[in-house]
């Protein structure tokens, strides 16, 4: 996501490319989930794979995003559809940021049937029964919080919407990485959460005066747990 009014508040001022590299410290054993409805389709077991870690220690999924002045006054630019796909028994992408009242559209690939549950605190609970093939939902989500999408029939499918009031966030790819761009120079807190370990208790404090700026930041959580709703 881009921002349309970066230049009006801070015509004086220079941007910076953030680019924080995300590591967990700690052990995290896989769930193995029996599948005991559809498993000619998505077999007998399933292993859910929340905390995807590279060779590094690397985190995926991540969120990171910055909290400060007048970042909030910063609408986003993109307006296009955002996309969740259930495809071979799974609901990609795991983590999707979107902004509010951004479309988001729903739809299954697979030749099943779905009862989908949206559990937020702050937006609309709602719930999709999705027949097999193709079939789609569009929706939006006005308020700013992390919210949860999940499977009644099969528990290892869900996934998380964030959605954020501006468009400095982003979410680490398979190396840890998460880049942040065009953000105004200045003073920010660093936030992070993740869908299986929840929100990082620790912000880092963020003092943006270059062009571009690395930040490493080590997960410090021994074990894996589980926040479903937070307001980021």
């Amino acid at each position: 996501m881009q921002t349309t009014r970066t230049s009006q508040l801070f015509a004086q001022g220079e941007l910076s490319n953030l680019q924080v590299i995300i590591k967990f410290e700690g052990e995290f054993n896989p769930i193995v989930l029996p599948n005991r409805i559809d498993s000619a389709s998505c077999g007998n077991t399933t292993t859910q794979n929340i905390v995807e870690l590279g060779s590094a220690k690397e985190l995926k999924d991540a969120v990171a995003w910055l909290e400060g002045k007048n970042l909030n006054a910063l609408q986003p630019d993109d307006k296009t559809d955002a996309t969740l796909v259930i495809s071979h028994c799974q609901l990609k992408p795991r983590v999707l940021i979107v902004s509010p009242s951004q479309n988001i559209r729903l739809r299954t690939e697979d030749p099943l049937s779905f009862d989908i549950h949206l559990e937020a605190n702050l937006n609309r609970l709602r719930n999709w029964i999705i027949p097999p093939n193709l079939a789609e939902v569009l929706f939006s989500l006005d308020k700013a919080e992390i919210v949860s999408l999940r499977d009644e029939l099969h528990p290892w499918i869900q996934s998380f919407v964030v959605v954020k009031q501006h468009s400095f966030v982003a979410k680490s790819d398979e190396r840890g990485i998460a880049k942040i761009s065009k953000v105004p120079q200045g003073q920010y807190q660093l936030m992070l959460w993740h869908p299986g370990l929840g929100r990082n208790p620790e912000s880092k404090s963020i003092d943006l005066t270059k062009s571009s700026e690395v930040v490493e930041i080590n997960w410090h959580l021994a074990q894996a747990g589980s926040t479903v709703t937070t307001r980021p």
